[in-house]
């Protein structure tokens, strides 16, 4: 793997008693050593760090895998056919730097009747094995964490047992743990150091709203299992997220030490970049159909457009390389094994933006890229505002057939999704400029227009209105690859198109890519789009628990779908 430069927040996070980034998946079954030498406030920071890097969208995170596997980048690292460590760097970063430090957080913390940390821990504990659950099915998750109590070789457990639990079993389910942790969060005297916490800097009521959304958010995820309108309900009449309350990370634009977005890194300064822009988003903003590449309806280009993606060319044109290219906009071919995506391409390929990791808005004239094009400070989203949006209309849609209701949401969902894009160009427009930087003001974007607003309204049946709140949600969660993937295979939304060696999946929102004379021409990819990620093998070889894998799960198997994947 090429991690040639790390954030010096993540570094931070290794001080705390965590391993490196890569890593033998083995160091699971332990707890860090001596986990007495950090105490709770040095200790919460780290974990956040940590969580960020390792769901997010850079070259570690869970994120970049699968925003390629949903048509939104192209990296070389989201081929149909999985390798068999492909996820082990995330994987491995959200048990040891994340998660075994939240742990020490809830039992220091507990066994100091610190509740604030307590409950902010339990809060991270359920939304990263939410998200682990989410991409690779059953994981360990009750027996984990218990090094210093013997547990060498956690159990597995099931992924429906981790959501909803299992008393036989001794299985916490994460709905309780929500529970547990809002108890604490509500004692007399619950706080936390307000400097330790980067996400919400010890703000006690906003961690309570992201409990109670993260709540919402699986319930939603479940809402084919078992009818979940009762639990729902309560929810959307209490403290969920506020406009200003985004569950989120935001980086500094200083090198030295180093604190940018990672994934800024990986696009701006590291050469060539990691990524380019897939077709499909970029058609779906621009047209409204991802799957046309030669579109005849006028177009009706979405405003996010230059904010999310960052033409090098000057003039159209593809520079004479293979690829895909529409005025400005080039890529390469995707899901390549050939090396088509290499350096050649690198000046002229079109990247991530402003939007999300703090790039460089695009004003139409072009640049080579490097690390003087922009501060890269953006924000790694996790459960934003607008994600929560997005699922109260799905909510309100498919659960309670209440499609007046998930309207408002809707449009409320696509408002902040807007505000979201101004957000980011805020912290670019005030960076404070440094030796050789070429930053360029970024205007604001504005309100969304009708076109967009009103699409939902226009929708010309229940379903059809899912298919325009799922592209909406779609196009705004650009960088949060973790949660596209899980609501694509939840929804089967939108309807992605891919290469014609892949073989479509009709009933998981997938067609044969056949439109402008094979625009993918000369990909080697293969097989299924993945209903779930390939475990890390050494974990499978070192796990030497009876109720552990010992082969990866293959399609066709009883468990190959996640219990919610319907």
């Amino acid at each position: 793997m090429r991690f040639r430069k790390v954030s010096s927040a993540l570094a931070l996070a290794a001080i705390l008693l965590a391993a490196p980034g890569c890593k033998d998946f083995f160091d699971v079954n332990t707890d860090p050593l001596s986990p007495t030498e950090a105490n709770v406030v040095q200790l919460l920071p780290g974990t956040q760090v940590a969580m960020s890097t390792y769901l997010g969208f850079n070259i570690q995170g869970l994120g970049h895998g699968t925003s390629g596997y949903m048509s939104q980048v192209f990296n070389g690292r989201a081929e149909f056919i999985q390798a068999q460590n492909a996820w082990q760097t995330p994987w491995s970063g959200l048990y040891t730097d994340m998660l075994s430090n939240n742990e020490i957080i809830i039992r220091q913390a507990t066994a100091d009747a610190s509740w604030g940390y307590v409950g902010v821990a339990q809060l991270q504990k359920a939304y990263v094995f939410s998200q682990l659950v989410d991409a690779f099915g059953d994981v360990p998750y009750s027996e984990a964490l218990k090094g210093t109590q013997g547990v060498r070789n956690p159990r597995f457990d099931a992924a429906v047992d981790i959501y909803n639990g299992n008393a036989d079993k001794g299985i916490q389910g994460l709905f309780s743990l929500i529970d547990e942790a809002l108890a604490n969060l509500a004692k007399p005297g619950a706080t936390i150091n307000g400097s330790a916490d980067i996400v919400y800097g010890g703000n006690m009521s906003k961690w309570q709203h992201f409990g109670q959304a993260l709540k919402l958010k699986l319930y939603n995820q479940i809402r084919k299992t078992r009818d979940v309108s009762a639990d729902v309900q309560p929810l959307l009449t209490q403290g969920l997220l506020n406009a200003d309350e985004d569950f989120s990370v935001g980086y500094g634009q200083s090198n030295s030490p180093e604190n940018r977005h990672i994934g800024f890194l990986s696009d701006y300064v590291n050469t060539p970049p990691e990524n380019s822009i897939a077709p499909y988003i970029f058609l779906l903003m621009t047209y409204g159909d991802g799957k046309d590449y030669a579109p005849t309806v006028a177009a009706d280009p979405d405003p996010r457009i230059p904010y999310y993606f960052f033409n090098q060319l000057a003039s159209p044109g593809s520079a004479g390389l293979n690829g895909f290219s529409s005025g400005r906009f080039f890529t390469t071919i995707p899901y390549s094994t050939d090396g088509s995506g290499s350096a050649n391409t690198g000046d002229v390929r079109t990247l991530p933006g402003l939007y999300p990791y703090g790039g460089r808005y695009d004003n139409g004239t072009g640049i080579v890229t490097d690390e003087s094009s922009a501060p890269g400070n953006g924000i790694q989203r996790l459960l934003p505002y607008f994600s929560q949006k997005f699922t109260e209309a799905e909510i309100q849609l498919t659960v309670l057939n209440n499609p007046t209701a998930a309207e408002v949401a809707y449009r409320e969902g696509v408002t902040a999704a807007f505000a979201a894009v101004d957000k980011v160009a805020s912290r670019v427009n005030g960076a404070a400029p440094g030796a050789g930087t070429n930053y360029i003001n970024t205007p604001g974007i504005g309100a969304p227009p009708a076109s967009i607003l009103n699409k939902f309204a226009n929708a010309s049946s229940n379903e059809d209105k899912l298919r325009v709140l799922m592209e909406q949600k779609y196009i705004a969660s650009f960088g949060m690859g973790p949660d596209i993937y899980t609501d694509f295979r939840r929804t089967h939304y939108p309807v992605l198109a891919v290469p014609g060696e892949v073989q479509a999946q009709p009933d998981l929102g997938l067609v044969a890519d056949t439109q402008g004379g094979n625009p993918y021409g000369g990909t080697n990819a293969s097989g299924f789009l993945p209903r779930r990620l390939y475990y890390p093998l050494t974990d499978l070889i070192a796990n030497l628990s009876p109720e552990a894998p010992k082969v990866q799960v293959q399609p066709g198997d009883a468990n190959y779908r996640i219990f919610w994947d319907r």
